[in-house]
């Protein structure tokens, strides 16, 4: 092997030195540089906004960008806004978004949600990440320590929130658990959202178990508002799904509703009754269809509270719950109760009620310390359901028949609150067609 001369060697290593460690260093410090240059985190940030705007459909605006780690990304002061009324619909201190084996996480500091914005989030979740070309998203795990929702008058915070979306054999699912802020409940709620596909048709379904927790019922007033009316410290402790398929949508429910506001429940629907009191209810099964009542049985049990007379009368006559002798009911407006407690079900072949089981009170539905038995239990097992709607809407000169083909037509013309007296009636305008 021949030997180099002592130049030419010293030559190589020179070059050796320069293309192999000179050269790397420089250029990877070049890179850093510029990698890190307001410039380029200008162009990344925006770059940023506009693929996270066009792939959730909402704009995404933040205010500063860097990257921690090489696969980390740090998104601060995150919003996402309405792209056509631009209201607030999120907004978090940070964002970081890791992709490490082919997986995407994502932590959110202190992220707060506009509560009336809740449907379009969900919507976005079933439509942008469940659907399409969702089906070829790497899993993804979000997770938060905090993370609130936001209404006007009140919010609820959610702690330990985790989530994930993955893919399974026949769509996507969603999974999330988070606990009650203060609970002391070690056990989290539990949130699933899927869609499958079939040949039968795509379906998306969502169940929601509260486990022990006292789930207060107006955090979900958002998805559905009817819900306001059980008053602000009702809660739900059970379970919850609802499917929506090409058939339509249907929803179960089992679990117990704590603290309902009888008053705001029934005069918030029917203002010319009156009903006071804190009710608890059991329901043993809710079933509804297309935003119908389907099926519904369970238990409700109150403190007490006062009644207006004219409701009383006609839950004596309309439902045949009158007292045996019929005892003479006190001449005031407002009669108080001590006692409301009854069984139900409802259902296609109509409405039944059940009274008091204890042996001292067989029967009873309704009872006041000085006015004695108000409401028992009917002879008749059930009763029609039209008899119901009777009790709770007043007195009218229109009367119509209580069937499937008059709904039909009620879907479609306007509808008065109630037909006035003869005198006070506005006189029709007549159109004539003239020739």
């Amino acid at each position: 092997m021949f030997r180099l001369h002592e130049r030419t060697r010293l030559f190589f290593c020179r070059a050796g030195f320069l293309i192999l460690c000179l050269g790397p260093t420089c250029f990877l410090a070049a890179a850093a540089v510029h990698y890190r240059s307001p410039s380029y985190l200008e162009a990344q940030r925006e770059e940023w906004s506009a693929v996270l705007s066009d792939k959730l459909g909402l704009d995404v605006k933040f205010a500063r960008l860097s990257y921690p780690l090489w696969n980390t990304a740090l998104l601060e002061e995150i919003v996402l806004l309405d792209p056509e009324t631009g209201e607030d619909i999120l907004h978090a201190r940070y964002v970081e978004v890791t992709l490490e084996e082919e997986q995407w996480q994502i932590d959110a500091g202190q992220p707060e949600i506009n509560a009336a914005a809740l449907p379009q989030l969900i919507d976005l979740v079933n439509h942008r990440l469940l659907r399409g070309h969702s089906l070829h998203l790497a899993p993804l795990q979000f997770a938060a320590r905090e993370l609130t929702f936001r209404a006007a008058n009140t919010a609820q915070t959610f702690q330990d929130v985790r989530g994930e979306l993955k893919t399974v054999a026949a769509g996507k699912r969603a999974e999330m658990t988070f606990q009650l802020a203060g609970s002391s409940e070690e056990t989290p709620l539990h949130l699933t959202i899927e869609r499958l596909r079939s040949e039968e048709g795509a379906t998306t379904s969502c169940q929601l178990d509260t486990a022990q927790c006292e789930l207060p019922c107006a955090a979900l007033a958002p998805l559905a508002p009817w819900l306001e009316q059980l008053g602000n410290a009702a809660t739900f402790r059970g379970q919850a799904g609802l499917k929506h398929a090409t058939a339509g949508t249907t929803a179960e429910m089992k679990g117990v509703v704590r603290q309902v506001n009888l008053d705001a429940l029934v005069s918030s629907c029917f203002p010319q009754h009156k009903l006071t009191g804190l009710a608890d209810v059991e329901l043993l099964q809710l079933r509804l269809g297309n935003g119908k009542v389907t099926e519904v049985e369970g238990t409700l049990q109150t403190r007490g509270g006062v009644v207006n007379r004219g409701f009383l009368l006609a839950m004596q006559d309309r439902l045949e719950l009158t007292p045996p002798d019929r005892p003479e009911l006190p001449d005031e407006p407002l009669i108080r109760y001590s006692h409301l407690a009854f069984g139900f079900r409802l259902d296609g072949e109509g409405l039944s009620l059940s009274g008091d089981a204890n042996p001292a009170n067989p029967g009873v539905i309704m009872s006041g310390s000085k006015a004695g038995l108000l409401l028992v239990e009917p002879e008749r097992p059930i009763a029609p359901v039209a008899y119901l709607v009777n009790v709770l809407s007043p007195q009218s000169d229109l009367q119509i028949p209580a069937t499937q083909e008059t709904k039909s037509l009620l879907n479609w013309l306007p509808l008065p609150e109630m037909l006035p007296a003869e005198a006070s009636r506005p006189r029709a305008k007549n159109l004539r067609i003239h020739k």
